[in-house]
């Protein structure tokens, strides 16, 4: 039997550029639906961010072959950290429903899904959906995470290397030189900021299962700020790296 699918939106508009009291601009349909003060500190956080203007919807897409999707969905555009600095925008979304979820996770929200828009000069609009289990994932580790910037920001650097998965293509190939390119970078780009050592900048799957994640970030030091990426399981206890990576702006 052919599949129906039907999805109702409620769309409210806001912007970096309007006081926080005038946060919502609300259609007719948005007052049969409240904004929940989580949701509105997520859209802030999202905002205070990437700067621009956020278009969110609630939606519901109804089916007659599969359970109902609940989702929230945020549409950034007018944005000068997007229109001008961001080159990959899948990472880029994802980092924005990170944001907007860490302020929801902790109320009954019932979304299954997080939906981002991006619209930026002269590029075609990029469209991004995030499950709210992976997210809660991505919460989850940000210890770990945390726990492998603080190494690199206190030079654990025998440390670090110990903890590279040596099955990894990446461990087999780079171990042996990574610790003179960790001394080479501090002595270009300067040492770690200690008590704000990094800034998330989103995530990527690397597996099909979302059991091996891809976290960036960008590592705060003293002379030029440096991006960086690091592979590690999601779902394991253990703390082995699979793959890292340096890139300077």
């Amino acid at each position: 039997m052919k599949s129906i699918y039907l999805i109702v939106l409620i769309m409210i508009f806001c912007s970096c550029n309007h006081e926080r009291d005038g946060h919502q601009k609300p259609t007719i349909l948005s007052y049969f639906i409240k904004t929940t003060q989580f949701e509105k500190s997520g859209v802030d956080e999202v905002l205070n961010y990437y700067g621009g203007y956020c278009y969110y919807s609630k939606g519901v897409e109804y089916s007659t072959d599969k359970p109902n999707l609940k989702y929230f969905e945020l549409e950034i555009s007018k944005s000068e950290i997007f229109d001008t600095q961001v080159k990959n925008f899948f990472i880029a979304s994802s980092n924005v429903a990170y944001l907007f979820y860490k302020n929801i996770r902790n109320y009954d929200h019932g979304y299954q899904e997080i939906h981002v828009s991006i619209k930026s000069n002269n590029k075609e609009v990029e469209k991004a959906s995030f499950k709210i289990e992976e997210l809660e994932l991505i919460y989850m580790n940000q210890n770990k995470l945390m726990g492998f910037v603080n190494l690199f920001a206190n030079k654990k650097y025998d440390k670090i290397l110990n903890l590279i998965d040596s099955t990894s293509s990446f461990g087999t190939s780079n171990k042996q030189n990574l610790k003179q390119i960790f001394v080479e970078t501090d002595s270009i780009f300067g040492e770690i900021n200690i008590n704000n050592p990094f800034q998330f900048a989103g995530f990527k799957s690397q597996s099909n299962n979302f059991e091996i994640v891809r976290y960036y970030g960008i590592l705060i030091r003293a002379i030029k700020n440096c991006e960086f990426s690091i592979d590690f399981s999601n779902t394991k206890k253990d703390t082995l790296i699979n793959a890292f990576d340096y890139k300077y702006y």
